[in-house]
């Protein structure tokens, strides 16, 4: 398709934007731009919310954006295309995910000239719609996350289950520069050199890794090893490399906050991490042992682990 090799990369721009509304218009206008159109507008309906709540939906604007937004609104709930004089409108709906798009095209020249690049920039925008939900759903769930990021000395990212990067803290983006051990290849695609030199792609890794919520990578370098944790609710995985010269100190709050904990639970997830047995939590809670193990297998269902060993695991790398 013409312009092919000009779309690809400002699709790419768009799934690395994380800046809100604001950063994302840029890329946009450079759609408009690449594909020879006046204007592009896109809103955006968050998933299982009535469409009526216009409030809570998202727009997106490039070169002239299209101002009647109402005459959108039949579009998030109606799959349609239509034509009319110069403008173009199309449902973007995608029934497995319940996100809803309307996107409107204000055309330059004939739509007949431009039919199969629209039908492709529909199709990619349907995509990234849902990626852009998830996005946001991660952020509003996980915002000590996000300080658990910033804030962590060590090198931290999060990535999608293909392993493209999507956020890293500075220690992270140092070591990507740096390029010796952890990098990332012209795709976006986190990579990391092996022992006998070879490279490990992480999007591989991920994909042997279906049944399990956490893996832990060993590296031939000053760092220990990586730490992947898949997330809650989510298909994106964090990256932790952890470094030995670090001392260990659990963050219980943030990770009770990650994973949704109860009271009970963090309290629970404390004295495990005291080297507690059930025993001794249930005395310390003044609870049942029952009520311990009922707790613990709580617990497991929200971390995706599986025994003890593996919660254990998660403490440690959450260190």
């Amino acid at each position: 398709m013409k312009h092919t090799d000009m779309l690809l990369p400002l699709f790419t721009r768009l799934y690395h934007c994380h800046t809100g509304v604001d950063g994302y218009c840029p890329i946009f206008d450079d759609l408009c731009q690449a594909m020879d159109l006046e204007g592009i507008t896109l809103v955006l309906a968050p998933p299982e919310v009535n469409w009526q709540h216009h409030r809570q939906c998202r727009c997106f604007d490039g070169g002239t954006g299209y101002r009647p937004l109402s005459e959108l609104q039949p579009l998030l709930h109606h799959c349609q295309t239509r034509l009319r004089g110069r403008y173009w409108f199309r449902s973007l709906y995608a029934p497995s995910s319940h996100c809803r798009g309307a996107l409107v095209v204000t055309l330059k020249g004939q739509y007949g000239q431009l039919a199969s690049q629209l039908q492709w920039l529909a199709l990619q925008l349907q995509q990234w719609q849902q990626h852009f939900w998830q996005l946001n759903r991660l952020r509003s769930l996980s915002r000590c996350l996000e300080r658990w990021l910033n804030l962590s000395d060590r090198p931290q990212l999060i990535i999608d289950e293909n392993g493209q990067v999507l956020l890293g803290n500075q220690s992270a983006q140092a070591l990507l520069r740096l390029g010796d051990t952890i990098m990332r290849d012209d795709g976006g695609q986190l990579l990391m050199r092996g022992d006998g030199g070879g490279v490990i792609r992480f999007g591989e890794v991920l994909l042997s890794l279906v049944d399990s919520a956490q893996q832990v990578i060993k590296m031939p370098c000053a760092f220990q090893a990586v730490h992947l944790l898949r997330l809650p609710d989510s298909r994106y995985w964090l990256v932790m490399i952890k470094d030995p010269g670090l001392p260990a100190r659990i963050d219980i709050k943030s990770l009770a906050c990650l994973f949704s904990l109860s009271r009970a639970e963090t309290e629970h997830l404390r004295l495990l991490a005291r080297g507690c047995d059930n025993r001794q939590i249930a005395e310390e809670r003044h609870v049942s042992l029952e009520t311990v193990k009922t707790t613990q297998r709580s617990i497991y269902h929200k971390t995706g682990c599986h025994r003890h060993g593996e919660l254990l695991l998660l403490l440690q790398a959450m260190s």
